[in-house]
C-alpha cells in the first residue's frame, strides 16, 4: 500500500510543480521511491511498467476517493506522450466505471490527442487535418496539460479562452494546435531581481518558423490564422505597463503576414511611454520580438528604431546587407521601370531623377498616374494598387536612406568598394540616390551618370577596389568643389542635402566672441540632432541646456518665463570653441554662421562681409532673399554685388536640395 501511495503522491507533486514552476514536462521526470529505492531520486518512467501499474489497477476501485482518480488523469494527460498506450488505455478504461472520476475522465476527454491514443474509434470522428495536428503533436511530445500549462504560464490565458482557426478542409482546428504555435519557439526566462516574474523569450534562434510549427501551419487556413493573431494583438498588445500579455508580441509577429505586420508596426511607436519612451515595455517586447518576422515591414520597423544590426545578426549577415538588397528592393528592373498590363495597354513606370515617377505611355507621351480609361478593370485595380504601393515604399526608402547618407557624409565614413558597388550600381533606386552625390576613392571625386561614373571635368572614371566615401569639401581642392558646384546648376540636378555646397570654415578663423551679440531663437537648436545639436529640457522648461558635437559653448538664454518657452525666444552664444576640428564641427559652425547671419542681415549690418567667403552660392542665394523681404538695403546691395563678382558663370537656381 505505502508503493501506491507513493505513486500517487507522486503524481500530485509532479502536477503542482508543473502549475507553479512552468517545468517542461516533456524532461525526465524523479520522485522518491520509499519502500524500494530509499532516497534515490529515479527516472519516473521506470514506475510506468506493468508490475507498477497492477497495484494502481487494483487500487482503482468504487472505493477510490476524487483525488486519487484526478490524480491519475494528470499522470494520463502529463505522460501521454512518454507511456505506452497499453498503459494509458489500461488506466483510462479503469477509470470510466468509477463515479468519482467524473471530473478526471472530462479532464482527459478535454485533450483531444489522448483520446485518440485511447480511443481508436475516435480517429475516425477526427478530419484528415485534426488527426495529422494530433501525429505532430506527439512527435513533439506534447500533451494537451503541457500546452495549457505554458499558455498560461506565458501569458496568463486560458487555452479555451484563444480564438478559433478553422483548417484548410474546413474543420475546426484543435486547441492544441493554437496553443502548439503560441508557444512552439518561446520559454520563460528568469530575471536578476529576486521576485520579478519571469520574460518570454526567443527560445528557437532562426526566424521564421520551425519544422513541426510549420507542419501544423500548412494544416490552417491562413485567412482563419491571420485573423485569430489579430484578435490575439487587439486584445492584447500595448496595454499599458508590464504585463504577461505583451508577451504574445513574439509567437504574432513570427506567423504575422504581411499585411498584420505592417498594421502592427504603425500601431506600436505610440504603445512608447513618457517615462521610458522606445525603451517601454510593450514596445521594448514588440522590437524584440518584431526581429523575429519575415517581413518587410519588421525590417522597416527594426531599421527605424535602430534594431536592423540585430536583425541582420539573427539571419547571419549585417544590416547594410539587409537595408540594401532586401529593404531597397520594390521590384524595378535594371534601367529603373517597371511594366503593368492593362489589358488595353502596356505602359512602364519609370524611376526619374527626382526620384518621383512618371508613367511612360504607348504613344510616347507621360502620365503621372495609371490611364485608367479603356483599362480592363481587374487588372487596373492591381496595377494601380502595386503602383500606388511601390511610390510609397520608394519615398520611405529614399528618406531613410538619405538620413543614413547624410550621418556618413558627417561622420566620414567609408565603405568596401564591393560592397559599395553590390548597393549602388545594381539595385535602381539606391543608383539613383547615389547619382545625385559626390563620391570619392583614392582621393578623386566621381559622380554617377547615365553613361558611367565621370570626374568633375566630364572624364570617364573607372571604379577601383579601394573604399568609398562621400566628398566633403573640406577634403577637396577650391577647384574641384567649383567644379561641382557647376556642374549640378548646369544639369539643374538638386541634392538630397547640400553636400557639394557645404561650406569649409577657416579654422583659424573661429574665435570664442564668433556669436557673441547674436541672438539665435530656441527653434534654431530644437529638433537638429542629425546636425550634431541637442537641447535637454528639464525641470518643465526652467532648465535648458544646449550641446554641440565636437564644440564646446557657454550659452545664455535672455528670455526667461517659470516653467513656460517659446520658440521664439531668444539665446546668447557667449563663448564658442572647437574641441576637434572634424566635419560635424565644421558642419556645426557653417550652421550656426548662417542662423546668426540672418540676425545681422535684419540689421542691415554689413559688417557680415567678412563671413560671405566661406558661403556658396545656395546661402548667398537665399541672404539676398531675406534681406529683400525685410528691406535691407546696403545690404542688399551688398549681397547682390558679391554674387556678381563671384559666381557670375553660374547658371541660376533657386533650390539645391530635394524636397524629400
Amino acid at each position: 500500500m505505502k508503493k501506491i501511495n507513493a505513486f500517487e503522491n507522486a503524481i500530485a507533486n509532479q502536477v503542482k510543480d508543473i502549475r507553479t514552476e512552468g517545468i517542461n514536462p516533456t524532461a525526465f521526470w524523479a520522485y522518491r521511491r520509499s519502500e524500494d529505492a530509499g532516497n534515490d531520486l529515479i527516472d519516473f518512467s521506470e514506475v510506468i511498467w506493468d508490475e507498477d501499474i497492477d497495484p494502481i489497477l487494483d487500487r482503482l476501485s468504487g472505493k477510490s476517493s476524487a483525488k486519487e482518480c484526478n490524480s491519475v488523469a494528470a499522470f494520463l494527460t502529463i505522460f501521454s506522450q512518454k507511456a505506452s498506450e497499453e498503459i494509458l488505455r489500461q488506466l483510462y478504461e479503469a477509470l470510466k466505471p468509477l463515479k468519482t472520476a467524473a471530473k478526471a475522465l472530462k479532464t482527459i476527454e478535454a485533450d483531444a490527442s489522448l483520446i485518440m491514443k485511447l480511443n481508436s474509434e475516435a480517429k475516425t470522428s477526427l478530419s484528415e487535418s485534426e488527426k495529422t495536428v494530433m501525429e505532430i503533436l506527439q512527435q513533439e511530445q506534447k500533451s494537451m496539460m503541457s500546452l495549457t500549462n505554458a499558455v498560461k504560464q506565458f501569458y496568463g490565458l486560458e487555452v479555451a479562452a484563444l480564438p478559433k482557426v478553422t483548417c484548410t478542409d474546413g474543420a475546426q482546428a484543435p486547441e492544441s494546435a493554437m496553443a502548439y504555435l503560441l508557444t512552439a519557439h518561446e520559454e520563460l526566462q528568469a530575471q536578476l531581481w529576486q521576485g520579478q516574474q519571469p520574460d518570454v523569450v526567443a527560445a528557437y534562434p532562426s526566424s521564421g518558423v520551425c519544422e513541426h510549427a510549420a507542419e501544423v501551419l500548412a494544416l490552417l487556413d491562413q485567412k482563419s490564422f491571420q485573423s485569430a493573431l489579430r484578435t490575439l494583438a487587439d486584445a492584447n498588445l500595448g496595454l499599458i505597463g508590464r504585463s504577461k500579455t505583451m508577451f504574445l508580441a513574439y509567437p504574432i509577429c513570427r506567423y504575422a503576414d504581411e499585411t498584420l505586420m505592417a498594421e502592427l508596426t504603425r500601431r506600436a511607436p505610440k504603445w512608447a511611454s513618457s517615462v521610458s519612451g522606445n525603451a517601454a515595455p510593450p514596445l521594448r517586447t514588440f522590437r524584440m520580438a518584431a526581429l523575429y518576422s519575415e517581413t518587410r515591414a519588421a525590417m522597416l520597423f527594426a531599421d527605424k528604431f535602430g534594431d536592423l544590426d540585430k536583425y541582420a545578426k539573427i539571419r547571419g549577415t549585417d544590416g547594410d546587407t539587409i537595408r540594401d538588397q532586401f529593404l531597397s528592393n520594390i521590384g524595378l528592373d535594371e534601367t529603373g521601370g517597371k511594366t503593368y498590363d492593362l489589358g488595353n495597354q502596356t505602359v512602364t513606370a519609370r524611376l526619374q531623377k527626382d526620384l518621383n515617377f512618371l508613367v511612360e505611355l504607348p504613344t510616347g507621351k507621360t502620365a503621372k498616374s495609371l490611364p485608367k480609361k479603356g483599362a480592363d478593370a481587374e487588372k487596373y485595380a492591381t496595377a494601380n494598387a502595386d503602383f500606388s504601393e511601390m511610390k510609397k515604399s520608394a519615398k520611405k526608402i529614399v528618406k531613410n536612406r538619405v538620413s543614413i547618407l547624410f550621418e556618413d557624409f558627417l561622420s566620414g565614413r567609408a565603405r568596401k568598394a564591393a560592397a559599395w558597388k553590390e548597393s549602388y550600381l545594381k539595385n535602381p533606386l539606391l543608383r539613383q540616390v547615389a547619382s545625385l552625390l559626390v563620391w570619392v576613392q583614392d582621393g578623386k571625386t566621381f559622380l554617377l551618370t547615365d553613361t558611367g561614373a565621370v570626374t568633375a571635368d566630364g572624364t570617364p572614371y573607372s571604379i577601383g577596389d579601394a573604399e568609398i566615401a562621400l566628398a566633403h569639401p573640406m577634403d577637396m581642392t577650391r577647384n574641384d568643389v567649383t567644379d561641382w558646384q557647376k556642374w549640378f546648376t548646369a544639369n539643374g540636378i538638386k541634392q538630397p542635402f547640400e553636400q557639394i555646397w557645404e561650406p569649409v570654415v577657416e579654422p583659424n578663423s573661429v574665435t570664442e566672441d564668433r556669436y557673441r551679440g547674436c541672438m539665435i531663437p530656441y527653434y534654431r537648436f530644437l529638433g537638429q540632432n542629425k546636425h550634431g545639436i541637442y537641447v535637454e529640457d528639464e525641470d518643465f522648461h526652467n532648465e535648458i541646456d544646449i550641446s554641440f558635437d565636437d564644440c564646446n559653448a557657454d550659452i545664455q538664454r535672455i528670455d526667461w518665463l517659470r516653467h513656460e518657452i517659446s520658440p521664439d525666444h531668444r539665446f546668447e552664444i557667449k563663448r564658442f570653441r572647437v574641441e576637434r576640428f572634424t566635419r560635424k564641427a565644421n558642419h556645426i559652425i557653417a550652421y550656426l554662421d548662417r542662423v546668426t547671419i540672418y540676425d545681422r542681415i535684419r540689421k542691415d549690418d554689413t559688417g557680415i562681409s567678412a563671413f560671405l567667403p566661406q558661403f556658396t552660392l545656395a546661402q548667398i542665394t537665399e541672404f539676398i532673399k531675406v534681406a529683400t523681404e525685410n528691406n535691407c538695403t546696403n545690404v542688399t546691395a551688398l549681397l547682390l554685388d558679391y554674387k556678381n563678382q563671384n559666381f557670375a558663370d553660374f547658371d541660376p537656381m533657386e533650390e539645391f536640395s530635394l524636397e524629400l
